[in-house]
């Protein structure tokens, strides 16, 4: 299917259908605004001189970390921001990444890295021997590489030699 809006041999010349066009083109940007992806124009960037830009689907700073990006003044701008010294605290990761990628996030957050439950299941196997529990940094619910839903323990509520190794 082709979409016609001059026909080519009606008689008109190439400039009379390219003038015809081009003032179309004007008028559809003016009435629907022109889309057309640009850089952060923000104040982040001003003093935040040499960073890149994440991703073209991540185009606004704030998106993710929070901030004013439309004043210059330093304390304004920082006020609202997630974790000043570090937007990317995981405390605020429900707040920032997880606003869009919430899939990613439970996946991130159920990790043996982000829980260490392998550390901590380790720790025990060389001291005590294995409980039938399944420990983490805290109590929490997670999630199996399957999919499986999982209820950890926190570390604290180790009270031998294990929990107290891993916890120093």
């Amino acid at each position: 299917m082709q979409l016609v809006l001059l026909p080519a041999n009606d008689g008109m010349s190439f400039m009379v259908r390219f003038s015809l066009m081009s003032i179309l083109g004007v008028y559809a940007m003016l009435f629907f605004g022109c889309n057309i992806a640009s850089p952060d124009k923000s104040t982040c960037v001003s003093c935040h001189v040499n960073l890149e830009p994440a991703s073209k689907s991540h185009p606004s700073c704030i998106e993710c970390h929070g901030g004013d990006n439309q004043t210059e003044d330093k304390d304004v701008s920082h006020r609202l921001m997630y974790g000043p010294k570090n937007p990317s605290d995981p405390i605020f990761w429900d707040q920032t990444c997880g606003k869009c990628h919430p899939y990613q996030l439970a996946r991130v957050t159920s990790s043996l890295m982000y829980t260490n439950t392998g550390m901590i299941k380790n720790i025990q196997k060389t001291w005590e021997g294995e409980d039938g529990g399944r420990y983490g940094t805290r109590a929490e619910k997670v999630f199996s590489a399957k999919g499986l839903a999982l209820e950890l323990k926190g570390v604290a509520r180790l009270d031998n030699l294990s929990g107290e190794l891993y916890r120093k």
